[in-house]
């Protein structure tokens, strides 16, 4: 169980917000998988209703699906937010729609959203437009860096970059493509194209238009009374990216992009960049372009209820993946920059830990007070392992910033280290790596050959159950922490000889067969995969 101290500063954390009994709601993650389906039908519903509307304000004729590239990310996140927050205000009974309520702050692009779903003014806001709760103080500050050096430094960037590319024949943009720099560069070399390296504008921020906001999406009372909260907070909230800003982003994107008529634009991270899918979606609709997908993230095709994994699959004809091949137009290799590195079979122990948000989110069950769970299954592994196994762990955190604290408490109750070293960086003095989350960090270790134990409570697709019964049977995958500690403290003196078992690396090669396909020459085959679509 999770000791005093632990317990104390979670408290303090869920304490400060002046949130922590909607933190706390039971509510919120019973039926989690019909609560999730719910939230995806009315996704759908309202993502209907916006497509109309935007395009009668813009005067365009952009399809459903045009728009659910555009905001369509946006739109779940707020809806599943706006749905726990919903659950939480019903059960109080503490409803009720503030007609005459502007929302105090508007974000101005998704990217801006996902940040600001981390700070508490913004959950108080949204609170405030549909219950009976107010709060005394709420503070939003502005994150603009359009004033500094890097701001300057990108502006210069971009104008060389169009300049270049006016002049340089371009037929493939990468955009966040994940393949590292080398790789890239050498690609496109191969390709027959000057390297260019896309990079983001910055764009002027228009004035919110709160009369044009006042509109509604739904014309009869039949709906729920979740449909009409909705109805109410969707204009109030909308980003402007996709209302004020639209207009001139689309009639001026090429001041930002580089207008070349390009036949493919790859990239493994569409969604935070509004422009850069303004731009994309021009492309497609005026010159043909190809848009493809990179996966990212390991929870693609193997983790029940993954939205990107559903929402990438609904718009992407072409996707490059890790392993996954069901459809013919999927492409799988392991296009991820690594490094390939040894084990050092007297070193450490690497420990990868995963922490999310502390506002609770219909996109994955470990939010809000199942952190706590997944906290306490963290501090149970520990307890079961050998002191001299705890002595000679490095962890590596992936924690929003209030849980930084509680993993200082563990490092001075267990006597190890965190480091903020690249992975790569750190293996080479470790002997085994440690994963407690479906993530990129297990296929990148597999894919690399690197001795690995991992554990999570699963949630997995029928996929993903044969993927990772694979290394069930190879005693890498386990879905209790006891068992996990007790497998470590089990090798610890003999990782070697374990690993590279005949019978555990033939298992390990069926699962990086199925989920990080593994290659000779990751390059080559890239190569062949472009120039086939060109």
């Amino acid at each position: 169980m999770v000791n005093f101290k632990i317990k104390n500063e979670i408290n303090k954390i869920f304490n400060r917000t002046g949130l922590s009994n909607y933190i706390y709601c039971n509510e919120l993650y019973k039926n989690y998988l019909k609560n999730y389906y719910y939230v995806t039908k009315v996704y759908e519903f309202f993502l209907e209703k916006l497509t109309h509307k935007l395009n009668s304000i813009h005067n365009i004729n952009y399809s459903k699906n045009n728009w659910r590239f555009l905001l369509g990310a946006w739109l779940f996140f707020f809806i599943s937010d706006v749905f726990c927050k919903f659950k939480y205000l019903k059960s109080k009974k503490l409803i009720k729609i503030n007609e005459n309520y502007s929302s105090l702050y508007i974000p101005k692009d998704y990217n801006e959203f996902l940040y600001k779903l981390r700070d508490e003014n913004y959950h108080k806001n949204i609170f405030q437009q549909f219950s009976t709760i107010r709060f005394k103080k709420i503070v939003f500050f502005d994150h603009s860096n359009n004033l500094n050096i890097i701001f300057f430094l990108k502006k210069i960037y971009i104008f060389i970059q169009i300049f270049l590319l006016k002049i340089i024949k371009t037929k493939i943009i990468f955009h966040c493509s994940y393949f590292g720099f080398f790789r890239n560069f050498f690609l496109q070399l191969s390709l027959k194209q000057f390297p260019f390296f896309l990079t983001e504008g910055f764009f002027p921020k228009c004035e919110i238009n709160y009369k044009l906001r006042k509109f509604n999406l739904i014309k009869n009372n039949n709906h729920s009374m979740f449909y009409k909260v909705l109805d109410k907070l969707l204009p109030n909230n909308i980003p402007i990216s996709y209302f004020e800003n639209f207009k001139y982003l689309h009639s001026n994107i090429f001041k930002y992009y580089p207008n070349v008529k390009p036949k493919i634009i790859f990239s493994s991270n569409y969604d935070p960049f509004d422009h850069f899918k303004i731009y994309c979606l021009i492309n497609i609709t005026t010159n043909n372009t190809k848009l493809v997908a990179g996966q990212h993230g390991g929870g693609f095709f193997s983790q029940n209820n993954h939205f990107f994994s559903t929402h990438i699959q609904k718009l992407f004809k072409n996707i490059v993946v890790l392993g996954y091949k069901k459809k013919n137009n999927y492409f799988p290799i392991f296009f991820l920059r690594k490094k390939k590195t040894k084990p050092n079979f007297f070193g450490k122990a690497l420990f990868i830990n995963y922490q999310y948000s502390i506002f609770p989110s219909m996109y994955g069950s470990i939010s809000g007070k199942n952190n706590i769970k997944f906290l306490n299954d963290t501090l149970i592994f520990f307890n079961n392992l050998n002191k001299k196994v705890t002595t000679n762990i490095l962890f590596k955190s992936y924690s929003h910033k209030p849980f930084k604290k509680i993993y200082k408490i563990l490092e001075n109750k267990y006597n190890f280290h965190s480091s903020e070293k690249n992975i790569s960086d750190i293996l080479r003095n470790c002997r085994i790596n440690i994963v407690t989350w479906n993530s990129t960090s297990i296929l990148e270790s597999l894919n690399i050959n690197f001795p690995t134990i991992v554990f999570f409570r699963p949630d997995l697709t029928t996929y993903g159950k044969k993927s990772y019964n694979l290394l069930k049977k190879a005693d890498i995958f386990f879905d209790n922490p006891i068992e996990a500690a007790k497998k470590i403290n089990e090798i610890w003196d003999n990782v070697e000889n374990w690993w590279f078992e005949k019978e555990r690396q033939k298992l390990v090669g069926e699962f990086c067969y199925r989920m990080c396909r593994r290659s000779e020459n990751v390059n080559k085959e890239l190569k062949k995969y472009f120039k086939r679509l060109i």
